[in-house]
């Protein structure tokens, strides 16, 4: 059938038709994307959440780790030579009190 003999009434409803389609492909083709693109930074902040989680974890451990490392090798403290009597010259016994009583 030539397209002189299609009726211009046809013409305009298939390009009317042919409109919606390709926006409906648009509008299918933008979601598609989206939720790539969703599903890749969900990926990626469980990534950075279990990385978090990990830090947090071994910060809470090293108060922990000190004290353990105080009670097992101790601390040898600097010492003032012109007397004969051990003195804490910097103050670590305090500092070593602190830590070993967990406040």
């Amino acid at each position: 059938m030539p397209c002189s003999d299609v009726p211009a009434s046809t013409v305009d409803e298939l390009y009317q038709e042919i409109s919606v389609c390709s926006f409906i492909l648009y509008v299918i083709i933008d979601s598609i994307m989206y939720i790539r693109k969703s599903k890749w930074r969900f990926k990626k902040g469980k990534c950075h959440w279990k990385r978090f989680k990990s830090e947090l974890v071994k910060l809470k451990q090293r108060p922990m780790i000190l004290k353990h490392h105080l009670r097992i090798c101790g601390v040898k403290m600097p010492q003032d030579a012109s007397s004969s009597t051990v003195r804490d010259t910097r103050g670590l016994s305090g500092l070593i009190a602190v830590c070993l009583s967990g406040t």
